[in-house]
């Protein structure tokens, strides 16, 4: 008789089973199905929350708003058809001031050194290498209308294509198709004088500038 009256109970509970434990078991089932959708779910919304209010937005206002009015630019160029040109840029991230760059010719060192190291040239001999391009930068307030020298850009075109010449000549062996080397172009402040009398070598080396240097404005 007793065991008739717990095989019923069994029965009953298991036809009415406990509302806690459905439900905990249900939602650890749908948990368990679910997990997947769950984290690819969250990954889509943390990156949404992320990229589109967070860095991404950051990014979009320096991209549509800062970069373009700090990189807007107008150049005009004059006297090119009588040998003397000279660039005129005006930023509008600096709207009073205007630069001008002229180019001339001037001392390539390098060159030079390389040609007395090969017997090519004496020390004295250095009026014979002026065939670097050197671009003057200078800058004036349009309200002050002051003209101040800012620094020189040289580049011996000869140095800037000579990986390439080389790699072209050896069939691809040496040189290289894609990088110059870096004595090719160079900075320097012509203002800056050696102490001990002139000398187109130490007054070179006293004038360059060192490298990564960059001028306050230039970006």
């Amino acid at each position: 008789m007793q065991q008739e009256e717990e095989t019923a109970m069994l029965k009953y509970k298991h036809k009415f089973p406990n509302p806690f434990g459905w439900l905990l078991d249900k939602f650890n089932n749908f948990k368990s199905e679910q997990l997947k959708y769950h984290e690819s779910l969250w990954s889509w919304f943390h990156w949404t929350i992320t990229y589109t209010c967070g860095k991404g937005l950051y990014y979009n206002l320096l991209s549509k708003f800062y970069y373009p009015i700090r990189n807007y630019q107008k150049w005009v160029r004059f006297g090119e058809r009588v040998g003397k040109r000279t660039d005129v840029l005006w930023n509008l991230s600096k709207p009073l001031t205007l630069t001008f760059i002229t180019e001339d010719k001037g001392y390539c060192p390098t060159c030079h050194e390389r040609a007395v190291e090969n017997g090519d040239a004496e020390n004295n001999d250095w009026y014979k290498f002026f065939h670097a391009d050197y671009n003057h930068h200078y800058e004036t307030n349009l309200l002050l209308s002051n003209k101040k020298y800012t620094y020189t850009y040289c580049c011996c075109e000869d140095l800037l294509f000579e990986p390439l010449e080389e790699y072209y000549t050896s069939g691809g062996e040496s040189g290289s198709s894609m990088f110059t080397q870096e004595c090719a172009q160079w900075d320097i402040n012509k203002d800056i004088r050696p102490k001990n009398g002139w000398d187109p070598l130490k007054e070179h080396k006293a004038q360059k500038l060192p490298k990564g240097w960059r001028f306050k404005n230039d970006y």
